[in-house]
């Protein structure tokens, strides 16, 4: 699956971003309970974009995969990580 844009990500709701990171599961060496906080945090697309590693680790998820998923988001903004 290609990087989405940001325009796109922003119109995501919660199952979309839900599903876009069960689709990177793998190459981000998320797990079933990683996806699960984002999961009942209810987290959107746009939200999805503004979260940071503390944000995430907030939420309850570890230091790899809340600093994996910021590098995502970061790629997605077309940010330097």
């Amino acid at each position: 699956m290609l990087t989405p844009s940001v325009d796109e990500v922003s119109k995501w709701s919660p199952k979309d971003v839900i599903t876009f990171l069960e689709t990177k599961k793998e190459e981000l060496f998320l797990d079933d309970d990683d996806i699960n906080v984002i999961k009942r945090n209810k987290v959107a697309g746009r939200v999805f974009l503004d979260l940071s590693q503390e944000k995430f680790e907030r939420y309850g998820l570890t230091v790899g995969p809340a600093k994996t998923i910021v590098r995502l988001i970061k790629a997605i903004k077309g940010e330097p990580e």
